[in-house]
């Protein structure tokens, strides 16, 4: 709960509003979010604490997310694995109902030729505010 704001209790499960796996959460505008990891969705709560809608973050051949991250009032930042999907961009701008904006940050630039070793060892790190994104690999390989 936000200090003076409403209480936002997350129960676990796979429905309206509820979490199989809750991993992060924060603020967009006027509601708050909740990720869940294991669902791959988030969910959006109104200003009063009341739950107001899901989308998923995981389409079949999407690298799986890792992450998400509001970047302002209307955009989220869906941070992925660099495992899997080679051919697909590895950070995802969300509007708010649930559609993309955009794609980019691709692994095969980074990871040419594939090493599993080191893509096993290796994640994103991504943040954005004030429309601009900036984004990383970190790891190490042996």
């Amino acid at each position: 709960a936000l200090e003076g704001g409403p209480e936002v209790l997350v129960e676990r499960g796979g429905g309206r509003g509820e979490s199989e796996g809750l991993l992060a959460g924060g603020v967009i505008g006027d509601s708050l979010f909740a990720f869940d990891f294991a669902g791959t969705r988030l969910s959006l709560f109104g200003g009063s604490g009341a739950y107001a809608r899901s989308f998923a973050v995981w389409q079949p051949g999407d690298p799986m997310p890792a992450a998400v991250r509001a970047v302002d009032d209307s955009l989220f930042l869906v941070v992925a694995f660099p495992l899997g999907t080679p051919t697909r961009d590895l950070l995802r701008l969300v509007r708010r109902d649930g559609s993309v904006k955009s794609t980019f940050f691709n692994r095969r630039a980074y990871f040419e030729p594939e090493n599993a070793d080191l893509l096993q060892s290796s994640v994103v790190v991504a943040d954005g505010a004030d429309g601009v994104v900036f984004a990383g690999l970190m790891g190490g390989d042996t």
